[in-house]
Formats: C-alpha cells, structure tokens, sequence
C-alpha cells in the first residue's frame, strides 16, 4: 500500500495519479477523522504522541486518560487503525529518546528500558478488552493498573476489542547519536506487543541509510512499513527508483508512506511537485501492478 503525508491528500493522488491507501498523521485517534478516511478509501495511521510525559510517567498510567479515550475511539470504528506511538524515539530531537544530542543520558525516565514499558502500556490500552483482561495483561507486563473510573460504560467496563487496531513500532535505523544505550534493540518493547516495524528513510546530501534499513528488516521479522521516506529538498529520481526496487524485494513490506508535506507546512522541502525528475519516476512505479489497491 503505497501512503501519504500530505493535509490535502487528494491533490497528492492527482499529483501522482495513484489513489493512497495509507495517511499517515500527527494527530489524535478521533473517530469523525477515521470515518473522514475511511470514506476516502484509506486507512489511517495515526502518530501518537503523549506530550508532557517521560517514558516512565507513561508506563506509570500518566496519559492513561487520553490513551483509553484513543483506544475506544479506534476500536469502535470497526476498520483497521494504525497505531504509531512516539517514533524515532532513538533520535534526539524525540522528547522519548534516551540520551541528548552530546550523547548523555537524559536520565532512567528515558531509558529504553522505559520507552518499551511505555510501548507495552499503549499496545494493552489501544487494543482492548475488558477491565479484567487489560488490567491481566498490564500485571503480566509489571505495569500497573487503569484506574476503574476509566474504563466505565453502557456496555460494560473495558474497551470493547475489534482486533483492527495494529500496533507500529517505529525506530531511526541508527541512534542519534549513535551511542550505547540509543540503538533500535534498547527500544524493543517484544513481538507481542508489536504488530508492524516500521522505519523512517530519507536522502540527506545524496547519502540513505539503506544498510541500516535493511538491518531492522532483518532484525525483526514483522510486517514492515516505511513510515516516512523523501528525498531532503533536492530532486532525486535515483532515490526514488532505488526506494520502490527495495520495496518489491523485500516481501514483508506493506506500507510505503511519502512525506509530502507535514510539519514542513506545505514548504518545498519534501514536496514531490517540486521535484520533476522524481515526481515522473513516482508516477510511473506507482502505475505497477503491485501497487495498487486491491
């Protein structure tokens, strides 16, 4: 399913002549915005980012308010939801990664550690069940419990599970820094708790992280999504014809979501209509069989 960054992605589909099936967002899992894709024929991947708490606050039930109010949003709707919690959390402009820009320690609220029992505390909340059964599974993970008063209901106490909610554990391939204690494994929350790994890849001064993808791909053997990709405001068709190679030989790949225009604000910097030379290598790659919606 080839994707999109993009506030108008239906001038993105007429750009590129290709209807997405993916939009990716910075946003919050609300149910009128789901219905909103839905009804445009794309699932949403919904990036989500308790702001104003550690890791461990996270893990302790600080965000449980907003996470519970998500989780029975997107699991009332009935369709498919992506959820991405907190990504590139290895980088150091994430408030979640572990150590500054110099390669200190932010401190053991950051830690790894700590963003993987954040990880596992998200994944139990938004993909439901009872009372009983959410709680279980937060035992079962060393987390405390949700607080009863959240999890009240006309039809009962819990989250009413659809099953549609799928998890995306979204790393940088190599920490930045790259110091102990700051790579992709520190993060790791367990294969039970993630549904999809995904990475971000973008061509910075014609240099990609390829090897590095290829890494996490290997590493951990889930479906695997490029979250966020573009070439770094130039022109690069050769980028984009080695992206969509890589995609068609590496099998467990099922998402690959453009990064049009987000926090950029509709500036050139991704913006694939600036860019002649890719737009046309896009446009013809997304014409492959392979790519399109079933």
């Amino acid at each position: 399913m080839l994707g999109v960054v993009d506030p108008y992605p239906a001038a993105f589909d007429r750009l590129t002549g290709h209807q997405h099936s993916l939009r990716l967002t910075f946003s919050y899992v609300k149910r009128d915005w789901l219905e909103r894709e839905a009804a445009a024929g794309r699932t949403a991947v919904v990036t989500i980012s308790p702001s104003g708490f550690s890791s461990a606050a996270i893990a302790a039930g600080a965000a449980d308010v907003k996470l519970v109010e998500q989780a029975k949003n997107a699991n009332d709707f009935g369709q498919d939801v992506w959820i991405r919690p907190m990504p590139e959390m290895n980088g150091h402009w994430s408030p979640w990664c572990a150590v500054t820009a110099g390669g200190g320690s932010r401190g053991a609220a950051y830690s790894g550690k700590q963003f993987a029992r954040a990880f596992k505390r998200i994944a139990i909340i938004m993909r439901g069940g009872s009372a009983d059964e959410l709680n279980g599974a937060l035992a079962q993970a060393g987390l405390p419990s949700i607080r009863a008063s959240l999890l009240g209901g006309s039809a009962g106490p819990g989250i009413a599970p659809s099953g549609l909610v799928k998890m995306l554990w979204n790393p940088q391939g190599e920490g930045s820094p790259n110091v102990g204690g700051n790579h992709p494994r520190d993060y790791w929350p367990g294969p039970g708790y993630v549904d999809y790994v995904g990475d971000d890849l973008y061509e910075i001064g014609g240099r990609a992280s390829w090897s590095l993808m290829d890494d996490l791909y290997k590493t951990y053997r889930k479906p695997f999504v490029i979250a966020e990709w573009a070439p770094w405001g130039y022109d690069s068709p050769g980028f984009i014809t080695h992206m969509f190679s890589w995609v068609r030989s590496h099998s467990r790949t099922i998402g690959l979501i453009y990064f049009d225009r987000g926090w950029s604000h509709g500036g050139s910097t991704f913006a694939l209509k600036t860019k002649p030379r890719s737009l046309a290598v896009y446009r013809r790659e997304a014409r492959l069989a392979i790519f399109q919606p079933e």
